[in-house]
C-alpha cells in the first residue's frame, strides 16, 4: 500500500485540499471504504464540538460510511481493524496530551499504523506527537489547567511540532528554537507533514 500506515501532521484536516486529497487517494488505493475513529478528546463539548461534527461531514463527503466519535478518557479501543483512519481533532494541547499518557494512546497508535491505517493529527492531534509541547503553550497560549508540568510528547517525531504556521510568528518560532535547543516542523493551514511509517503485520492487542 502507498497510503497506509502513514501519519499527517495538519493545522486543519480535511479542511486542508491537500489533506482531502491524500485520504481521496488512500480510499480510491483500497477499493473499499475503511472505518474512520474521530477523537474528540482535545475539544471543547468533546463530541458536540462545531469541528468535530465539520470532520463527520467531511468523511461523509467521501463516501466513508462507519464514523465513530472517540473520547479516550471515557472509552477504550479494543480493537481497531485493518485500514483504519484515526482522526484527532484539535483543541487543548495538554488535556489531550495527559489522556493520551493515561491511556497508553500512542499504543493504540502504532496498533492502526501496524494494521495499513493512517493517523491525521489536527493542530493539538499534531502537537502532541512531538518530543515537547511546551510550544502550545508559549507560542499558542493553550490552558494548561490541568496543571501539566510534563510536558513531553508521544515522541512519533524528535522535534517540536508546530501546527498554524504563519509569517508574523515565525521570528517567535525561530527564537523558540534557538533558546530550547530544539528542530521545530511548522505547519500551515493549508499544508501537511507526511511521515510515512513502516511497521510489521501484527496484532499489538
Amino acid at each position: 500500500m502507498k497510503y497506509g500506515s502513514a501519519i499527517l501532521l495538519t493545522s486543519t484536516g480535511l479542511s486542508s485540499t491537500k489533506v482531502l486529497t491524500y485520504v481521496n487517494k488512500y480510499i480510491a488505493e483500497l477499493g473499499s471504504f475503511p472505518e474512520c475513529i474521530i477523537v474528540s478528546t482535545a475539544s471543547e463539548n468533546t463530541n458536540k464540538n462545531k469541528y468535530v461534527k465539520l470532520a463527520i461531514e467531511q468523511f461523509r463527503g467521501l463516501g466513508v460510511a462507519k464514523i465513530s466519535t472517540l473520547d479516550i478518557l471515557e472509552e477504550d479501543i479494543k480493537k481497531i481493524r485493518d485500514n483504519t483512519i484515526l482522526y484527532v481533532s484539535g483543541g487543548n494541547s495538554f488535556r489531550l496530551l495527559d489522556a493520551a499518557r493515561k491511556k497508553n494512546f500512542r499504543r493504540t497508535i502504532e496498533t492502526v499504523l501496524s494494521k495499513n491505517g493512517i493517523y491525521i493529527g489536527v493542530s493539538a492531534g499534531s502537537v502532541i506527537l512531538g518530543k515537547d509541547t511546551r510550544v502550545a503553550l508559549d507560542v499558542y497560549g493553550d490552558d494548561n489547567d490541568i496543571g501539566l508540568t510534563d510536558f513531553t510528547g508521544l515522541g512519533f517525531e524528535q522535534c517540536m511540532v508546530c501546527p498554524h504556521y504563519t509569517k508574523e510568528i515565525r521570528p517567535r518560532l525561530e527564537k523558540y528554537a534557538n533558546d530550547h535547543k530544539i528542530k521545530i516542523i511548522s505547519i500551515a493551514d493549508d499544508n501537511l507533514v507526511l511521515l510515512k511509517v513502516k511497521y510489521v503485520k501484527r496484532n499489538l492487542y
